[in-house]
């Protein structure tokens, strides 16, 4: 898969300039790859800060910002060849938990467009967990529907 020095097309500032979402609540870090209207990889370090009291002692990133990371890394597939477009998150389905992230892992998020019908857009998310030593592992799955607007 990607190594954690892999370069990115674009950084949090490029990823800023597209969505709408700012800290702390952002949470993609850069693209690492994108077929515009089909797929996209994506990723988010993961930080003892985003975990703060989750757990204490033993610190875990929340599954819901894993769920948000991956609804934001489908909204940047969605808004890529539609600047100006706004997207609102629908729903998940078939969501399923694998894997605890913990602060140092590496968040590689995945989206390909399943299809689209007028506003409504329908992707098949995951995200693997990069360790430091550049395992991976399947963390979530999931499907994920958004509308877009003007």
């Amino acid at each position: 898969m990607q190594e954690r020095t892999s370069k990115c097309v674009i950084g949090k500032e490029g990823i800023m300039g597209i969505l709408p979402h700012r800290d702390p609540f952002i949470f993609v870090d850069g693209v690492l790859e994108i077929e515009p209207g089909q797929r996209i990889v994506a990723f988010k370090d993961v930080l003892e800060s985003h975990c703060a009291g989750h757990f204490p002692g033993k610190p875990v990133f929340p599954g819901v910002f894993t769920i948000e990371a991956m609804a934001q890394a489908c909204c940047l597939l969605a808004l890529w060849d539609n600047p100006g477009a706004s997207v609102l998150f629908r729903g998940v389905g078939d969501l399923k938990f694998r894997q605890a992230v913990k602060p140092g892992d590496r968040l590689i998020l995945m989206a390909d467009l399943e299809k689209v019908k007028g506003p409504l857009w329908v992707f098949n998310a995951k995200a693997l967990m990069m360790e430091i030593d550049g395992k991976e592992h399947l963390v979530t799955s999931t499907q994920i529907s958004a509308t877009t607007g003007a």
